[in-house]
Order: structure tokens, then sequence, then C-alpha cells
């Protein structure tokens, strides 16, 4: 980002008002009421990784999914508690040396509830003000409803229908925010995911998907009224899955994500659209048990309300 003069702490206050951390569709800016959002999202598998982390390219195979995602949130009955909520429907393609399909259905949907404890004034730290000091801090948890289509209801052999994972999963977590210098924030999160056993996973077996952790770390900065933009890296680990209350050897997954999003702020404070760009990492180790990773590109579009 370029560097900016000057601008009065009221504005890096106004700005900040629609800035939300990566992957927060649906979740209500910090000056808003409520929000309705709208993303879609292209996702280009070209590599993957085995169980053993060595890479993996998927030459001579079309593997892609295009994802819309609409989402809301409501601040109710108080200013510092909102629920949010997303559903996406997918458009995946599955062809390997030109064999296999497309197809389209709805994925798993979340809702969820947010909790600010504490504040940022959002003016930097300052040695001689002590409440500088404080942070955003949020609590959150949600949950996420197995509405798309699981792994053994699929009826294609490239898995192009297979939408979603089958089983309802308790995700709760925390996430910190702080303005350490006017214009410049840092966001660090960390989430972590219990899912519930399904009895009726084909073949009478009862099937649960393993825990997920998840951890963020981002850059933010406010430029001025309009332009907001920044990074991120996130790192997800999901334990081995059980059949039957057994683990399964080799079913824990790694990922590591980095991220750019440029948000640009068409007419204040009510409309905005973001632009994000986003990439696995792509060298051995980067990733464990992944057979679909690679570059992403999201354009969104977000309408708040007062």
């Amino acid at each position: 980002m370029a560097a900016i003069g000057f601008m009065p702490d009221s504005a890096i206050a106004q700005a900040c008002c629609t800035a939300t951390a990566f992957g927060e569709n649906g979740v209500v800016g910090r000056c808003h009421r409520a929000a309705l959002s709208s993303e879609w999202s292209l996702r280009e598998y070209a590599w993957g990784f085995d169980g053993g982390g060595r890479l993996l390219g998927h030459r001579d195979r079309e593997l892609r999914d295009l994802v819309w995602t609409l989402g809301g949130g409501i601040r109710f009955p108080y200013r510092h508690l909102q629920i949010h909520g997303q559903i996406p429907v997918l458009f995946q393609v599955r062809r390997f040396d030109g064999d296999g399909s497309s197809e389209m259905g709805i994925g798993d949907g979340l809702v969820g509830l947010r909790w600010t404890l504490l504040e940022d004034p959002m003016m930097g730290i300052r040695s001689h003000w002590g409440n500088s000091l404080k942070p955003f801090l949020d609590v959150a948890v949600s949950i996420k409803a197995p509405t798309g289509k699981p792994p053994w209801e699929s009826r294609d052999l490239s898995g192009a229908d297979v939408t979603g994972s089958g089983a309802w999963e308790l995700m709760g977590g925390i996430k910190v925010s702080k303005f350490v210098i006017p214009h410049w924030a840092v966001v660090l999160g960390a989430f972590h995911g219990r899912s519930f056993a399904v009895s009726d996973a084909g073949e009478a077996m009862e099937f649960t998907p393993g825990d997920e952790t998840q951890v963020l770390a981002s850059l933010l900065h406010i430029r001025n009224f309009l332009w907001s933009g920044g990074g991120s890296v996130g790192f997800r680990h999901t334990g081995p899955s059980r059949i039957d209350e057994e683990d399964v050897a080799g079913s824990d997954t790694r990922r590591l994500v980095f991220g750019l999003q440029v948000t640009r702020v068409i007419k204040a404070p009510f409309w905005e659209v973001s632009l994000g760009l986003g990439s696995d990492a792509r060298w051995d180790g980067g990733g464990l048990g992944i057979p679909l990773a690679g570059p992403s590109m999201t354009l969104g579009i977000r309408r708040a309300f007062i």
C-alpha cells in the first residue's frame, strides 16, 4: 500500500466501521447495525498434498469450484452482540484426463454469535494514554449445519456432487484486533471446532469428522475513507476422523493459506466492494492430506445498515 498523509482519528474510526477480517462474510462491521453480503469465489485446484506432505501436481486434470455465498448479520438486542450467518452454493468441476462431470449444490450453512468484550479507541498505542493499549476483543461461537451433500450420498464417481461434510460442527474462539499505530491494525484469531458423530454414514457405520483448529494472523491498513486492505496468513489443522469410535489412520490434515484483500467504499457508509486473492502454500510440507489445493479469487459486495 502507498504511504498516506495526515488523517484525523475520526476518519480512521469511520473507515474501520466497514473493515471486517478475511473470511467474515455476513459479519457486521464495528459501527453498523446490520449487513447483507454476497461473495463470488473462484478456486482453481492446481496441486495437492499426500498423507506425507509431499506436493502433488494435477496435470491433465480440470479441478475448480465456483462458489456463491450469501451472508448477513444483525446486532440484537445489544450493540456489542450480533448474530450472523451464511449459506454457500457451489458449482464444482472434476475432470480427470477428459472424463468427469460438473455439479451444483448447496453447501454447509453456518450461524454464529459474536460478543465484543473490549473496544479499541483506534488511535494507536500512545505512551501517555494507558487506554490506548486496549484492543478489540471478540468472542465467537458458531454452528455449522450439514445442509450440503456428504461423501456417502454421492452418486458421481468424480465426487463433483459432494458439497458438505455431513456432520454438525460447533466452533468457538476469540479474535483480537489492535491498532498499533494510526491506519494500521494487527488481527489475531484462534478457533476450535468439534464435529458430532453421524450414525447413518453409509454401510451402517458411525462416522465423526476430525476436530478442527484454525489460527489466523492479518495486517489491516486503513488508507482513507474509501480504501482499506491488507494481508493474512491462516493455518488449519484437522484431527483424524473416526469410524465406529476408531481413528482412521492418515486422515488428519494440515493447510497453510496466504491472502491479500482490498476494499473500496462506493457509497459511504452503506455500500462497499472487495477483491481478495489467496493461495495454499506450494512446497513440500506446506500441506498434509489435502488433495485439492491452489489459488483463489474472491469478489464481494456488502450493504450495511446504520
